[in-house]
């Protein structure tokens, strides 16, 4: 009676990198790319042998934008090789992905027009001045600067919508000097805080003398 000697395949782990702490939106690109399995000596029955390697040496994912980003594991073609042979079919190979998520960024944006006032002199008059303040960044522009640069490059522009004043405005005005705005990757920042400023024209002084 003849007995049989048989190999079974050597179990090995393939784990990709996760990053367990949300990063917050900063417009810069994240990646992982490592990846660790379980190594093990012949008198082991599971882990990578010393004498084998494997490849790809790396399985990158990048991701910018808020969402989640899977470092795809389980759809990697994993080679193992023993010098030049192939013994991949000889390892029983359990894949566990990886990843990161990037979520909206915690930092306070807003957006001010300023509040400016005239004497009355026939002319219309618009004040389109603002300051953006995001996190510690704050912006005073200059007069009629519409984009705004934020620490993550992304750009606040900002339209205004006023209605220029000429006469002199009554005294309960306030808040008109109104506008619009667009953020580029606008969900990655929480929702602009925005404050209007006050356009007024007050009365020209004249003096009348008689003879």
């Amino acid at each position: 009676t003849f007995g049989t000697l048989t190999v079974t395949a050597r179990p090995i782990t393939i784990t990709g990198t996760t990053i367990e702490e949300a990063i917050e939106y900063d417009g810069q690109t994240h990646s992982v790319d490592a990846y660790t399995y379980n190594e093990g000596t012949a008198e082991e029955e599971e882990g990578l042998l010393p004498t084998d390697t494997i490849t790809p040496a790396k399985v990158e994912k990048t991701g910018t934008e808020v969402g989640k980003y899977t470092q795809d594991i389980q759809g990697t073609e994993f080679t193992i090789k023993n010098g030049e042979d192939d013994v991949t079919a000889n390892y029983a190979i359990t894949k566990k992905d990886g990843g990161f998520e990037i979520v909206k960024n915690t930092k306070t944006l807003s957006i001010t027009s300023e509040t400016q006032s005239w004497v009355y002199n026939g002319e219309e008059h618009t004040y389109e001045v603002y300051t953006v303040v995001y996190g510690d960044q704050t912006t005073t522009g200059t007069e009629g600067q519409k984009v705004f640069t934020l620490d993550g490059n992304d750009t606040v522009t900002i339209t205004s919508t006023a209605t220029a004043v000429k006469n002199v405005t009554a005294e309960d005005t306030a808040n008109n000097n109104t506008f619009e705005y667009e953020l580029s990757n606008a969900a990655g920042y929480q929702t602009p805080e925005t404050t209007f400023g006050t356009l007024t024209v007050t009365a020209r002084p004249i003096t009348i003398t008689g003879t």
